[in-house]
């Protein structure tokens, strides 16, 4: 059939970036897959993977995700959550040292969009980690406590 003279070559359309698509089909077939650093990567190949079919690419792609949370903790937190993933969560929470936007995070001052990204077990035992943080330390430059975050994901449990 592929030998087919009358066979005429046709593009597919298929409705993504070149570069997404070309990651995704990397993540379907190399080994190790590349490296991605971006969320918003991340959320296209999930998407990719869900569309088409391909758990091979969410299975590697969350097998990543321990690197993606140098550069989007908070985001991964979250979708370990989903996911029911303690130790991912651990290790993105590990990385919350790096987001200049949550490092310092307090019980009252969590945004209410923040609060309803992750699922109730993982957020209830992140509230219980932030309010028996005995281990903060006085940051005088902005007037508040530093998060030991290495300290809190390793105490860090899902919790009702």
């Amino acid at each position: 059939m592929l030998c087919d003279p009358n066979l005429k070559p046709s593009t597919i359309p298929i409705d993504t970036k070149s570069s997404d698509l070309e990651l995704f089909l990397d993540y379907m077939t190399k080994y190790p897959p590349p490296l991605v650093s971006s969320w918003s990567m991340v959320e296209s190949l999930f998407s990719l993977a869900d569309k088409y079919g391909r758990p091979i690419v969410h299975e590697r792609l969350k097998f990543r995700l321990g690197l993606v949370a140098m550069n989007a903790p908070w985001e991964v937190f979250c979708f370990a959550s989903h996911e029911n993933d303690s130790d991912l969560a651990r290790k993105a929470l590990e990385k919350m040292v790096e987001d200049s936007s949550r490092n310092q995070m307090i019980l009252t001052d969590i945004s209410a969009k923040d609060k309803l990204e992750p699922t109730t077990p993982y957020l209830v035992g992140l509230l219980d980690q932030l309010g028996s943080n005995r281990t903060a330390t006085w940051n005088s430059r902005s007037r508040r406590n530093d998060v030991n975050w290495e300290h809190m994901a390793k105490h860090f449990a899902p919790r009702l």
